[in-house]
């Protein structure tokens, strides 16, 4: 096993999957000064066996723990949650004959006062929140179709009353071609479409807030179909702002600017480890270093 040390922004899986490398750690830092930091480490299966999260917020700092426990069949049964070292919560899994989760519990005790408790029935999935008396205070309502795609989130009152929901509609490759968020609470509807060109990228989503059209972003690619631009055009169709990519032969993105009405407020520069990104830093609009982050890897 070699142990290899990133500086990532990017999602980790991407790495994970090509080098078959385990993350260990990952940091933030603001100038000098460590923001958060994450450490995992594994079974001999590779499973994830622990997770720890440090954070730095003010004057104060607190490190929260994740401890996992597996059944004979490989899958998690247990997940025990602690705070500077100290119980929180104990959630259980159990799941069907096919490996499928039909229920998770989490709960402040070993076995009873469930906080949560959530049921799998076929493609919809209930999540009951419950009050410190033991009765339901709200629901969480997700509904899959048959590819797995999320096509209805609701959040209801304990007598069923809708408080939130989100619709969703995919196209044949499982991209979002349109979404709905109703905020019954506060009388908000925002409704999202998008629009993809002949080769299936997108080009353009709009949103609009209780039916009327406030923004847009347009997408823009080079000759091999790689990313470049993104402009966000306001209601009256100015722009907001922009985000430039420079990209190398690959399509690796190298260089990010963020631009605001005409003023550059950050910018970002990445180099990379083979196809990997292995640094990210972020600069400010005088060109000082403000933001990197660290990710730390066993791989094989």
């Amino acid at each position: 096993m070699r142990s290899l040390t990133l500086l990532l922004l990017l999602p980790i899986f991407v790495f994970a999957q090509q080098e078959q490398c385990k993350l260990t750690k990952t940091s933030s830092y603001v100038g000098e000064t460590l923001q958060f930091e994450f450490t995992y480490t594994y079974n001999s299966q590779g499973k994830i066996l622990t997770e720890k999260e440090f954070r730095t917020e003010g004057p104060g700092s607190f490190t929260l723990g994740k401890t996992y426990t597996y059944n004979e069949k490989g899958f998690v049964s247990k997940i025990t949650s602690t705070q500077n070292g100290d119980f929180r919560s104990n959630t259980f899994r159990e799941y069907d004959k096919l490996g499928n989760m039909i229920s998770e519990v989490e709960s402040t005790t070993e076995v009873s006062e469930p906080l949560n408790r959530v049921a799998i029935l076929g493609n919809s999935r209930e999540k009951l929140f419950y009050e410190k008396n033991g009765t339901v205070g709200a629901r969480e309502v997700e509904v899959k179709d048959v590819d797995g795609n999320v096509i209805l989130k609701e959040i209801r009152g304990p007598q069923g009353e809708l408080y939130s929901a989100v619709s969703t509609k995919y196209n044949s490759k499982k991209e979002v071609t349109y979404s709905k968020s109703n905020d019954v609470v506060g009388n908000l509807i925002e409704e999202k479409y998008y629009q993809f060109d002949a080769g299936q990228k997108l080009v353009k989503d709009s949103t609009a807030i209780n039916g009327v059209i406030n923004e847009r972003t347009l997408y823009q690619y080079d000759n091999k179909g790689f990313l470049i631009k993104k402009s966000l055009l306001g209601a009256n169709s100015a722009v907001e702002y922009v985000i430039d990519y420079k990209v190398d032969s690959e399509g690796n993105t190298i260089e990010e600017s963020f631009i605001y009405k005409g003023e550059l407020l950050n910018r970002k520069v990445y180099t990379y480890l083979g196809k990997q990104v292995s640094k990210e830093e972020q600069y400010n609009n005088k060109g000082d270093l403000v933001r990197t982050r660290t990710w730390e890897y066993n791989c094989n």
